[in-house]
Parts: structure tokens; C-alpha cells; sequence
């Protein structure tokens, strides 16, 4: 199975996220997989399609700021794509973009860990479908 187009991803992503590859893995649920999973989904996201890294680290609800960084792509074609916007509540908005380099992200190790486990996962899951055909 080759990926090809985005929708196959964002499927594949729901099929293949998991507690490991979360950010927050003690918030992570199946009712809310993509929870924490923005970062490493943009990185795999980018291996495939290419185009920028964007990030924010403001965000806030009817309440006010809320702490947490958020992470999406800008496609080549300047599309932008954010496959885990799910996993806040109606209502949260997001900061203003900036761009972010692919070598700061991993120069996190927990980040690059789990990157590395997603992708494995993405890999493994396509092997797997390709077999099948």
C-alpha cells in the first residue's frame, strides 16, 4: 500500500496512534487518540508530502490561555494541514503560526523517540496492507 494522499494518512494515524506515542500519555484515551500527537504526526506528515513544520505555543479556550503547544504542516502547495485539530474541544483557537525546523524538533529526545516509534508503527501498517494486495 502506498500513502496517496493525505486522507490515507490521517486514516492510517488513527489506526496506528497510541499511549507511546503521545505527548501527554496519561490524558491519552481511545475516545481522544490524537491527543498529544501533533508533533510527531507533522514530522511523518512532512516525510511524506514535504512543505514547512508550522507551531504555536498560544492557545486558549472560552476561559482564557491554556498551556500547550500545537504543531501542523504547510504543504508545498501552501495547503494547510493539521490532522490532530481533533483532539481539543470546540471552541479552542489557535495562535498564530510560526515556522519551525525539522532538526529542533528532534533535537528532543523524548520527541525523536516518539517520532520514531510512530513511524514504525505507519511503516509496519503499510508493509502490512501491502502484503495483503
Amino acid at each position: 500500500m502506498t500513502i496517496k494522499d493525505i486522507k490515507d494518512l490521517e486514516e492510517i494515524f488513527k489506526k496506528t496512534w497510541c499511549r507511546e506515542t503521545s505527548y501527554n500519555c496519561n490524558k491519552w484515551s481511545q475516545e481522544n487518540p490524537a491527543l498529544g500527537q501533533c508533533g510527531v504526526s507533522a514530522l511523518i506528515v512532512q516525510d511524506f508530502f514535504g512543505g514547512d513544520l508550522l507551531y504555536t505555543d498560544k492557545c486558549w479556550d472560552k476561559y482564557g490561555w491554556i498551556f500547550c503547544a500545537h504543531c501542523w504542516n504547510r504543504l508545498p502547495n501552501g495547503q494547510w494541514i493539521d490532522l490532530t485539530r481533533c483532539q481539543f474541544n470546540e471552541g479552542v483557537k489557535i495562535g498564530a503560526p510560526k515556522t519551525g525546523k525539522r532538526e529542533v524538533f528532534l533535537q528532543d529526545k523524548e520527541v525523536k523517540e516518539r517520532y520514531v516509534l510512530l513511524r514504525s508503527l505507519v511503516d509496519k501498517y503499510l508493509l502490512k496492507k501491502t502484503k495483503r494486495m
